[in-house]
């Protein structure tokens, strides 16, 4: 749980109207990323094309020279903290880990980007005071459709009005493969890093949105069949480090959901009206849309 605290770390810091919070939960998934955070990259992480859709969406939404805004990062996605703003700009970005924050975050209070932690369930915002709202995968933790929809709702609240959300979703695919085939296609050489395995053999394992996948099962299933890291580490040509990523699952009860494209297009049309979606071409880029949709006054 999160309990309220002043906490200045790193460019963590909180106001008389956006205040910090601190985590004194136990070790969660985001604690080991935090500690892994190096050795996870694309799709899991952000490509540079997810970034380039982030920047246009903001240049799109807001004019080619925007004034100053004030913009609300869920999560501490480096890739995303570092866009390039209008000058005067200010980005609060707010994660349940302060271990994330302290690990990962790169900005700085001086340069107008402050970090906290926080519950997205109540963000610590005054209402319509953001013009823009950026996640990337932020929904992934929570199931489909209500406590997303809860969220969704907690984010129009603090947008303005026509005020915009930009989010990278890992959504399903139209063909679903069996987790068989993942495996079967890690060994044939036809998937190119580590991350693409994480993510297709938990879409494959997750039986749907609404139930998702218990990360500890994914473990599971993975170890049951993958017994020398070590030597899939040699014949991939990865960092046995970038494979051991995985083992962060082992015990974990938390789940990840992964919804469909049209459950996405629902679930935002109950606050907001999709203007675009980008969808890339880089691995398993179809699987990791980057949603942007203005909330409707």
């Amino acid at each position: 749980m999160c309990q309220p605290a002043a906490v200045v770390a790193r460019g963590v810091v909180g106001t008389a109207t956006e205040q910090a919070w601190v985590n004194d939960g136990p070790t969660s998934i985001w604690e080991t990323h935090a500690r892994q955070w190096q050795w996870i990259g694309s799709p899991l992480r952000p490509a540079r094309a997810d970034q380039l859709a982030f920047e246009q969406a903001v240049r799109d939404g807001f004019g080619p020279v925007p004034r100053p805004l004030h913009a609300l990062l869920l999560g501490v996605t480096p890739e995303i903290a570092a866009l390039a703003w209008p000058a005067g700009s200010e980005l609060l970005a707010l994660d349940r880990s302060l271990a994330m924050i302290r690990s990962v975050w790169p900005g700085h209070p001086a340069d107008g980007r402050h970090a906290a932690c926080s519950d997205w369930n109540r963000l610590p915002l005054a209402s319509s005071t953001r013009d823009v709202v950026m996640g990337d995968g932020s929904l992934a933790m929570l199931a489909h459709p209500l406590p997303a929809r809860a969220v969704c709702a907690e984010i129009a609240r603090v947008l303005v009005p026509d005020g915009l959300l930009i989010l990278r979703a890992y959504c399903l695919p139209a063909r679903q493969d069996p987790p068989e085939q993942v495996i079967e296609d890690l060994f044939a050489g036809r998937i190119r890093n580590f991350d693409s395995v994480r993510l297709r053999l938990a879409m494959a394992l997750q039986p749907d949105p609404a139930h998702g996948i218990v990360l500890a099962d994914l473990w599971s299933y993975w170890h049951a069949r993958i017994t020398d890291a070590a030597a899939l580490a040699r014949r991939c040509g990865w960092p046995p480090e970038r494979i051991r990523t995985i083992d962060a699952y082992r015990a974990l009860q938390t789940r990840y959901h992964f919804p469909t494209h049209e459950d996405m297009h629902a679930l935002l049309a109950t606050c907001f009206t999709v203007e675009r979606v980008h969808v890339h071409d880089y691995e398993l880029g179809e699987r990791c849309p980057v949603f942007v949709a203005r909330r409707r006054p």
